[in-house]
């Protein structure tokens, strides 16, 4: 078994951060989709530090210049998704 070791207040703020960034998100979702409609977006801090079609290239291009474990990054739809349970 591998014993490993959890930070759990560096969890917490990792949490915190990325609730505070999908509330702002959804907050600003036309916006969003009216300005990245079918792309990835970057979102630190409440703002959109980066955006592309490609997960992949926009999570290379951002990894250098952020800690990625602050960084939200969330699909943008052209259109409005309805989920129906």
């Amino acid at each position: 078994m591998i014993d490993v070791e959890f930070d759990e207040k560096a969890i917490l703020k990792q949490l915190r951060g990325f609730r505070k960034s999908t509330f702002w998100i959804s907050k600003n979702i036309m916006k969003m989709r009216a300005k990245f409609p079918d792309q990835y977006i970057a979102v630190h801090n409440r703002k959109v530090v980066g955006s592309d079609a490609d997960f992949d290239s926009l999570f290379n291009r951002l990894k250098g210049r952020y800690d990625m474990s602050e960084v939200t990054i969330e699909f943008i739809p052209s259109e409005e998704v309805i989920l129906v349970l």
